[in-house]
């Protein structure tokens, strides 16, 4: 069971550090084309992670990790996709906020650009002054 618990949260980890480098959906293969590295490091990561769950380590260390089998191979495979797929649609949330805040922000920075407000206008000030200009946005 503990080695179970190692894997899945070995996988997580890999599984986070990529997601959080990419800004968009990161499960395309051009996606992972364009960050070779983590090709080269994850089999290797997956290689430690089973050389400490397989090489008996116990007069080094007491870790007392269990060998596994295809069955808590694919347990630990299941949840650490299910962790990575709720990570990418939180990605999704937050970056649909984040480019809708981006295109509010373009927007009055044009209008203060364009000398028609005061630079620190508040955006709920400039949606209620200038909602043309918004548009969609609003």
């Amino acid at each position: 069971m503990r080695s179970v618990v190692v894997f899945t949260m070995l996988l997580m980890e890999m599984f986070l550090l990529y997601s959080f480098s990419k800004f968009d959906f990161s499960c395309t293969w051009r996606q992972v084309k364009r960050n070779e590295l983590f090709l080269y490091f994850w089999p290797v990561l997956v290689l430690v992670s089973f050389f400490y769950v397989y090489v008996p380590l116990a007069n080094v260390d007491q870790f007392d990790l269990a060998p596994m089998d295809v069955v808590s191979i694919l347990i630990a495979v299941v949840f650490s996709v299910a962790f990575y797929m709720v990570v990418e649609g939180l990605k999704c949330v937050h970056r649909h906020f984040v480019l809708k805040d981006l295109a509010a922000k373009r927007v009055i920075s044009s209008i203060v650009a364009c000398g028609e407000a005061s630079a620190f206008i508040r955006t709920k000030q400039a949606k209620r002054q200038f909602p043309e200009r918004f548009g969609k946005l609003v």
